[in-house]
């Protein structure tokens, strides 16, 4: 497995990555940008998005994941993150992996609010990804922000033995929450997330879209997300890696993966589970 680190973007901001190279001879394979989701739940994604690249270049793709500015090894702060930093992080690692690639084909998987800033940043330089796939994408800014507070209540509950409701107390609401699982979340970043909402489908790029979430393929998934979209093709998920329960466990979801791959090496298969 050749994996190289590295460091790229403008100098003042400086973003980390990881150039997975291709293992085989395959130069119709798309190169790929995993972009990762925020805050703890990165940690919580990043075995599975590391097992993700090596199956990836494993089948002839060059991959590069890296980190946002202010997260993981980039340069900056917690408080540096926000989406419109994200999104423009997510185009220049665009930029950095067909420079190394030279590839004309890049698609684009992003995990949980990875996937939203994937559909922002496509909808900016619409003719930079030629597929997306979205792995339990955050829609609902809103209601993330409410469902990161109820997980940290839960999780700071269970780390300080204090009862539930005595823990929520403390805790602000979505509108002024500051912090996640330890990770801070800056004033621009909450406005950002409060006021983010990619429900709508028929709005999305009109490149291939492939959605991944645990009730994709109930059959309503057409109804909840805005009307029929010819682009989109849904796959249920399995397990939820984003649970309490799942915190440390470095859950590899492989059905999940291998579909992933699937999807990117035969992009207009339309895959249901």
């Amino acid at each position: 497995m050749i994996a190289d680190p590295l460091y790229f973007g403008n100098p003042e901001r400086l973003l980390y990555g990881v150039y997975h190279q291709p293992h085989c001879d395959a130069p119709n394979a798309p190169a790929v940008v995993l972009i990762a989701p925020f805050g703890e739940e990165a940690i919580r994604a990043h075995r599975p998005l590391r097992v993700l690249a090596e199956r990836l270049a494993k089948a002839g793709a060059p991959v590069l994941r890296f980190d946002y500015y202010g997260a993981g090894d980039s340069g900056g702060m917690d408080e540096d993150v926000c989406i419109e930093g994200m999104v423009a992080d997510a185009i220049s690692a665009h930029h950095e992996l067909v420079a190394m690639s030279v590839r004309r084909r890049v698609a684009w998987a992003g995990v949980g609010l990875g996937a939203a800033i994937a559909l922002l940043a496509a909808k900016q330089c619409e003719t930079s990804a030629s597929q997306l796939v979205l792995w339990d994408p955050v829609l609902n800014g809103a209601a993330y922000c409410a469902a990161l507070r109820e997980g940290h209540i839960d999780w700071l509950a269970h780390a300080l033995d204090r009862p539930r409701g005595e823990v929520a107390e403390r805790v602000p609401e979505p509108e002024g929450l500051s912090e996640a699982f330890g990770v801070a979340i800056s004033e621009k970043l909450r406005r950002e997330l409060i006021s983010l909402d990619l429900t709508n489908c028929s709005n999305w790029p009109s490149v291939p879209v492939f959605y991944m979430d645990d009730v994709a393929s109930d059959g309503d998934s057409e109804d909840r997300y805005g009307g029929a979209a010819s682009h989109v093709s849904y796959f249920k998920t399995g397990g939820d890696w984003k649970s309490n329960d799942a915190m440390n466990a470095h859950l590899v979801p492989l059905e999940t993966l291998n579909a992933i791959v699937s999807a990117i090496a035969q992009p207009n298969v339309r895959a249901l589970a």
